[in-house]
């Protein structure tokens, strides 16, 4: 989630190539949920149940800023915002990023929140995702016409990618991948790299084609997102890294949840209501400010929400 921060950032400071770098947030997170639920995932797994924790989980705190934000825009006697509230509640705000004929009324400061609306549909359909994953661990090739009906999907403006990204992932996460060696991972870096710089030269000459959004960028993301998964595997097996990060466990667990709350709040205080270079157009004073703003707004909405998370999975 930090990524997605930092893709919004670096292009508001004239660094937009890099940006396109870190735009790789989402990939790797539907990656990287993919493969957790994937070797948890059971057929003794109550859906409904997983279903409803994953949802309050999920919309509880985006409802807390939704309420904040609608709060700001009214004082600004913005009222039209009240017109997207039953759009958030029902966690629609992403529909459109699905099928581009869709339209909903999206508030601009929340509408990075389209994600969550993606990854709940992935959630909700772990079943169908274990199906398909004993089908590709019996003929790997399955694959191949999975990729050419996601490719067949984004050209009606159905965007199937995301849920092709999260079941890769949801297969590898019941596999026992081994542990890759550092040659192995140094090849695997450096394809990365490769893959984009192959995805910033064609930006430059076919930006805006169905070729480059739905087939180089996704094959780019996709191989990027996988590379820094198996590179942060290997690093973390390694028992210095791993001694590290059982010293300051806390620290980790603390700023991985926290990434949730920094991307729901950061685009508000980066080029919504709240921006922070509304106060001055000096770069070593705003953006400090918004830093600082955002990771104390996230902090206080991480207690309130985990505190109401908590008393709305006792009820249930």
């Amino acid at each position: 989630m930090f990524f997605i921060v930092l893709c919004h950032l670096l292009p508001k400071i004239g660094f937009g190539v890099l940006g396109t770098v870190f735009d790789v947030g989402v990939p790797m997170f539907l990656l990287l949920s993919g493969y957790l639920y994937g070797g948890r995932w059971g057929g003794g797994t109550n859906k409904w149940r997983f279903l409803a924790a994953s949802w309050i989980k999920i919309c509880i705190p985006m409802y807390l800023w939704l309420a904040a934000i609608v709060y700001m825009y009214c004082l600004d006697k913005d009222f039209s915002v009240l017109k997207s509230i039953p759009v958030f509640l029902l966690n629609l705000q992403g529909s459109n990023w699905v099928a581009d004929f869709v339209n909903v009324p999206v508030i601009s400061d929340m509408g990075i929140l389209w994600f969550f609306t993606v990854i709940m549909l992935c959630y909700a359909m772990h079943p169908v995702m274990a199906r398909l994953a004993v089908k590709v661990e019996k003929k790997l090739w399955f694959l191949l016409p999975l990729f050419v009906v996601v490719l067949a999907a984004g050209f009606v403006g159905i965007h199937l990618n995301y849920f092709y990204i999260y079941l890769l992932g949801f297969i590898a996460g019941r596999r026992s991948l081994e542990v890759m060696k550092g040659n192995q991972i140094f090849f695997i870096g450096f394809l990365a790299i490769v893959l984009q710089m192959v995805r910033i030269a064609a930006r430059y000459f076919i930006d805006g084609s169905f070729l480059y959004q739905h087939v180089v960028v996704f094959i780019a993301h996709t191989g990027l997102a996988a590379s820094l998964m198996l590179i942060i595997r290997y690093f973390v097996k390694k028992n210095q890294f791993y001694r590290f990060l059982k010293k300051h466990i806390g620290q980790v667990i603390y700023m991985d949840r926290l990434s949730v709350y920094v991307y729901i709040v950061h685009y508000s205080f980066l080029k919504g209501i709240l921006a922070t270079d509304k106060i001055t157009g000096n770069a070593f004073v705003w953006i400090p400010t918004f830093l600082l703003m955002t990771f104390v707004t996230a902090m206080a909405l991480k207690t309130l929400s985990e505190s109401l998370i908590k008393k709305c999975n006792h009820f249930s």
